[in-house]
C-alpha cells in the first residue's frame, strides 16, 4: 500500500485530538468540585442549578467517561496493528484514526447527556 505524508498528518492530528479528549474526560470526574463552577465539568443549565445536581450529574457521567477511555485504548491498539502491518500513512490507518476519534467523541457526549438528564431530574424534583 502506498504511504502519504498527508495521511500521516491526519492520523497524527486525529490521534492527538483523541488523546486530548480522553485527558479531558479523565479529568472531569476528578476536578469539578462539589459545587458548580465556570471552568471544569459538565456545565449546562441543569447541572449548574444546584450543588446536588452538579454532583449527581458528574457521578452519573463517570461510567460513560471511563468507557470513552477504554474505547480510545482499544482504538489505539487497532491503529497500532494497522500501522505495523500496512503503515501509518495509509487510508486504512487514517480511517481507523477518524473512527476512534468519532467514537470517543460520541462516548463523551453520551456521558454528558446522561449527566445532564440526571441533573434535570433533580432540578424538576426541587
Amino acid at each position: 500500500m502506498s504511504q502519504s505524508q498527508d495521511l500521516v498528518g491526519a492520523v497524527l492530528g486525529l490521534s492527538i485530538g483523541t488523546i486530548t479528549l480522553v485527558a479531558a474526560a479523565s479529568l472531569i470526574p476528578k476536578f469539578p468540585g462539589d459545587e458548580p463552577n465556570s471552568v471544569m465539568g459538565i456545565r449546562t443549565k441543569a447541572t449548574m442549578s444546584s450543588p446536588e445536581a452538579w454532583q449527581q450529574a458528574h457521578q452519573a457521567a463517570r461510567p460513560g467517561l471511563r468507557r470513552a477511555t477504554w474505547i480510545a485504548l482499544a482504538g489505539f491498539a487497532v491503529q497500532l496493528g494497522i500501522a505495523i502491518t500496512i503503515g501509518v500513512g495509509t487510508a486504512a490507518s487514517a480511517t481507523a484514526a477518524a473512527v476512534v476519534f468519532a467514537a470517543v467523541t460520541v462516548a463523551i457526549l453520551a456521558a454528558a447527556l446522561t449527566g445532564n438528564r440526571v441533573a434535570r431530574e433533580i432540578q424538576c424534583r426541587n
